[in-house]
């Protein structure tokens, strides 16, 4: 899926299933457990998200931005209206009445 340039995302833990098959190999990358052997540390990142070509990890609290940053790779949302109505919805809670 790397070497054909598809979106892949793993969250919580995930991201050790895509180091252990070195998709992680020179990229920047968050995962909510101890960096070990499968990681390369000097790659990690504290964040809630990261992005890096096409591969996005992300700690489990947040998956609301992990979900929206896919759907932005994956081409989801009709236009820049339709993506911060998304975030409104869903980060802020803001429904429209």
């Amino acid at each position: 899926m790397k070497n054909k340039n598809k979106v892949l995302a793993a969250i919580c833990a995930g991201p050790v299933h895509l180091a252990k098959a070195g998709v992680l190999n020179g990229l920047k990358y968050t995962t909510s457990i101890n960096v070990n052997e499968y990681f390369q540390k000097e790659n990690y990142r504290d964040e809630n998200v990261v992005i890096d070509n096409k591969v996005i990890t992300a700690e489990p609290e947040g998956y609301v931005d992990f979900a929206i940053e896919i759907g932005k790779l994956m081409n989801i949302y009709k236009d820049d209206q339709d993506l911060e109505e998304t975030i409104n919805f869903f980060k802020y809670f803001n429904r429209k009445e």
